[in-house]
């Protein structure tokens, strides 16, 4: 059984297809995993340093932050399910390295520094999709600029940054007022990757570029304190991150010891592990990572010997919504053609079968074979790239489905 797997080589600007053999693709392996999953999506429209990046009603924003004239308010918005850009009303204010998060539907942007991240803003303002607009909201208590900004309990959460890298407060859109907790246990949260699933607040990561950290924590708001957690698989500065789901989350990329990395990892809450996963196409740091549906997605970046990265827009839709054990793998049958899939359970299996192009849209209605049944799919009719994953009791795998017209 095989499948046809439709690659990309990309340059700014240029995208270069081939074609190669593959059988099913593991999505957990005890060997180191390929890039061969990230896929190369529309360029983002502008060179931007920093942007402020959310994802929202099944849209990625990306806001503000620096390009080659200086600070910007830019804001763009990549739509998957299509693949293009569109711009939106612009953010009030520019600033080099702000911060935002989604909380309760908004777009919350804070501080930043202008012209320089040195000039330190405390300004702050919220987007509303609804209205396409932008709305003032309770300026920052102190400047602040190179912080961090997660939406957690219905409330924006900033922490470190300068001046005060140990700064830990939150804004409550209900009060419209800020409150300061208690301060981080370190120094090193800023360049951190920051994520909330809905539970609590995780940092991953962080610290200055020569002096990187590998610690990990976890908030605990009954006394508002961090529990630390295993340390991740090496010091990286200015990693990033994105939930994938309740107990899994997404990491990748960062500044090492001595050069960036183009390692990606899942962390499972629950076990308290990291695995590996399939690796950038490119090393890179100073990027963004957001899920939108069921696709992990990485905006932009740096690498000191690969230009155009800031432009560099990668998606991957196989990102596991579980993580087997070492060694673990489905046994199943599968049949492919050109204009038909066919996927057969074992005498005791009943497969989960979902099928989404390279954007993450589900294609097909999610679908069982019922124990020791199959399955019979007629190719979508559009020609293109196509996600099929299958799944029997939290352990998944995924294959790719080349339809050519």
């Amino acid at each position: 059984m095989h499948a046809y797997l439709y690659g990309i080589l990309k340059k700014h600007s240029e995208m270069r297809p081939f074609t190669v053999i593959l059988t099913v693709l593991m999505l957990c392996t005890t060997g180191k995993p390929m890039a061969q999953n990230w896929q190369s999506l529309p360029d983002i429209p502008e060179d931007l340093a920093f942007p402020v990046v959310v994802a929202l009603d099944g849209h990625i924003h990306v806001i503000g932050g620096g390009a080659p004239a200086g600070a910007t308010d830019l804001h763009l918005r990549f739509t998957p399910a299509t693949g293009t850009w569109d711009t939106l009303p612009p953010l009030p204010y520019k600033a080099q390295q702000p911060a935002g998060a989604v909380v309760n539907g908004k777009v919350h942007v804070c501080g930043g520094g202008f012209p320089t991240s040195g000039q330190r803003l405390t300004d702050h303002f919220y987007y509303d999709p609804d209205s396409s607009q932008w709305y003032a909201a309770a300026p920052l208590p102190v400047a602040i600029a190179i912080h961090k900004a997660v939406g957690y309990d219905g409330k924006l959460w900033c922490m470190s940054g300068q001046p005060n890298k140990s700064l830990c407060e939150y804004y409550d859109p209900v009060t419209d007022s800020w409150t300061v907790k208690n301060s981080l246990p370190d120094a090193n949260f800023w360049y951190s990757a920051l994520v909330s699933n809905g539970n609590t607040i995780f940092r991953f990561g962080g610290g200055a570029y020569f002096s990187p950290t590998a610690a990990a924590h976890r908030y605990d708001p009954s006394n508002d304190s961090w529990i630390p957690l295993p340390a991740i698989p090496q010091p990286l500065h200015a990693i990033a991150g994105t939930v994938i789901n309740d107990s899994l989350i997404c990491l990748s990329g960062g500044f090492g010891l001595s050069a960036e990395t183009a390692e990606v990892w899942i962390y499972n809450t629950n076990a308290q592990t990291y695995s590996a996963f399939d690796s950038l196409p490119v090393a890179r740091s100073y990027h963004s990572m957001v899920r939108v549906d069921s696709c992990t997605f990485s905006i932009g970046g740096h690498h000191a010997f690969v230009p155009f990265l800031s432009f560099d827009l990668l998606g991957h839709c196989g990102v596991p919504l579980s993580v087997p054990h070492p060694g673990q793998s489905l046994d199943f049958g599968v049949v492919m053609w050109n204009e038909s899939l066919k996927v057969i359970a074992q005498d005791h299996q009943d497969l989960a079968i979902a099928i989404r192009d390279v954007t993450g849209r589900s294609v097909y209605p999610a679908a069982n074979t019922g124990t020791g049944g199959s399955l019979f799919f007629q190719s979508p009719g559009k020609a293109g790239l196509y996600i099929v994953t299958i799944c029997d009791e939290g352990l998944c795998e995924s294959l790719k489905w080349l339809v050519v017209r």
